[in-house]
C-alpha cells in the first residue's frame, strides 16, 4: 500500500470521528494528492532538454497558488505536535517515516521554491530563445571560464539523461 492509499484508507468513512476531524482528514488527503502530483511533474520537468530555467505553468496539475497552499498545508501538519501523530498512525510505517523525515520536509520546502520558476509558456520561450543565442557566446571563452558554466548549462546542448540510463 503506497502514501496515498493508506492517506486514503485514513480518510475513509468512521462514525466515530467527528466533523472537525473529517474534515481535517479531508484536507490533508487532498493537499498529499496535490503535493504529490506536483512532485511527479518537478521531478519530470528537472530532467528536460529545455535550454531554459523557467519551467511552463501549464505543465502544472494545479494552479501554482492551489500547490503553495497544498506545501503549506502538508508542513503544517508535520510539524504540528497534533497532527504529527496523526500521520504516523494514519499511514503504514515506510509511508510515515518518508513524510515525517527531515528530507521530505526539505523537498516540500524546495517544491516552493521550484514553483516560482513556472511562469507562462510564452515567457519560457522567450527565455529559451535568449539561452540559445549565449551558447556560441561560451565556445569562444577560454576552459576555465567555460568549466565555471559547465552547471549553469547542463542540458542545453545534448539531452539528459535519466539517472537509471547512464
Amino acid at each position: 500500500m503506497g502514501l496515498l492509499d493508506s492517506l486514503r484508507a485514513w480518510l475513509s468513512p468512521d462514525t466515530s470521528k467527528s466533523e472537525p476531524q473529517k474534515e481535517l482528514r479531508t484536507l490533508l488527503i487532498a493537499s498529499m494528492e496535490i503535493v504529490g502530483a506536483y512532485g511527479a511533474v518537478v521531478e519530470k520537468c528537472l530532467i528536460s532538454t529545455t535550454p531554459s530555467i523557467k519551467l511552463p505553468e501549464t505543465e502544472l496539475p494545479y494552479a501554482k497558488q492551489v500547490i503553495a497552499q497544498a506545501i503549506a498545508n502538508v508542513q503544517h501538519a508535520i510539524k504540528d505536535p497534533y497532527l504529527r501523530p496523526m500521520i504516523a498512525q494514519a499511514m503504514e510505517a515506510d509511508a510515515a517515516k518518508r513524510v515525517l523525515s527531515t528530507e521530505f520536509g526539505r523537498f516540500l520546502a524546495e517544491g516552493l521554491v521550484i514553483l516560482e520558476f513556472f511562469v507562462p509558456p510564452s515567457e519560457v520561450e522567450s527565455d529559451r530563445k535568449k539561452w540559445e543565442e549565449m551558447l556560441p557566446l561560451l565556445d569562444n571563452l577560454g576552459p576555465e571560464a567555460r568549466a565555471r558554466y559547465a552547471n549553469l548549462f547542463v542540458g542545453t546542448r545534448r539531452p539528459m539523461q535519466k539517472k537509471n540510463e547512464q
